[in-house]
């Protein structure tokens, strides 16, 4: 069996030749789907995608000639039948860091001092009013 990666590129080779003409490619390409029909070298779906090729092929030329090239690949790739749905992810707002920190008050300088301490680990800072 042929790998379907391997038959599209072969086939975009020949539509994106340079010195082959409308009929050349079409004749090239019905000979190749041929073959691949009486071998049974791949399976029908990939031979309903080349038959298609066929019959836009004059399509497929005028957007090489408009392009330079023409990729069909990107043109035969599956899409979706129903778009895909984005759903929006909660936030986590239960665990904030600024939860960890406390505010208290402390009498030193015969006055109160406020300050701040976090049970994150890390260092208290104090803010005097004397």
């Amino acid at each position: 069996m042929f790998d379907y990666e391997e038959i599209i590129e072969f086939i975009n080779r020949l539509i994106n030749a340079p010195e082959l003409e409308k009929e050349d490619i079409k004749k090239n390409v019905s000979k190749f789907i041929e073959y691949l029909e009486v071998t049974k070298m791949t399976d029908e779906k990939t031979i309903s995608k080349l038959k298609k090729i066929i019959s836009c092929l004059g399509e497929l030329l005028t957007i090489k000639k408009a392009m330079g090239c023409v990729d069909i690949r990107s043109l035969l790739s599956e899409q979706p039948d129903t778009p895909m749905k984005l759903t929006k992810k909660p936030k986590n707002t239960s665990q904030k860091h600024y939860n960890h920190y406390s505010r208290g008050t402390s009498s030193g300088c015969g006055g109160s001092d406020d300050y701040y301490s976090s049970s994150c680990g890390g260092s208290s800072t104090y803010t005097s009013r004397c």
